[in-house]
């Protein structure tokens, strides 16, 4: 693996020069912190592990039988990040949103069928 990542010329240090252009051109004028305060670590670490877990089971639902469900559901990454904005920051979801999340849903049942 590592002879094909040098072939290709994309591996670890691009990406983490690519990633840290944000923090040049964004955090650095605006003297922004790069790191976060210590109380909201804890967060970004749940919500680092959960995203690993949801990308993971992607990835592997690819393996099985009927990988296009893989595919659509994850179209549908955003709708429990819709709920929870409702549940934990009293976001109002309007009546167009909440049909939005059922003809998500109605659609991936009607590919099950």
């Amino acid at each position: 693996m590592v002879p094909m990542i040098r072939r290709v010329g994309f591996g670890c240090p691009t990406m983490i020069k690519v990633g840290a252009q944000p923090c040049r051109f964004v955090c650095l004028p605006a003297r922004l912190p790069l790191w976060p305060k210590p109380d909201a670590l804890k967060t970004l670490l749940i919500m680092g592990i959960l995203d690993g877990i949801a990308l993971l089971s992607i990835m592997t639902a690819g393996d099985y039988p009927h990988p296009e469900y893989a595919a659509v559901t994850t179209a549908m990454y955003g709708l429990p990040t819709i709920w929870l904005a409702a549940f934990f920051l009293k976001e109002r979801i309007n009546r167009l949103q909440w049909w939005g999340c059922v003809i998500a849903f109605c659609g991936v049942g009607y590919l099950a069928l």
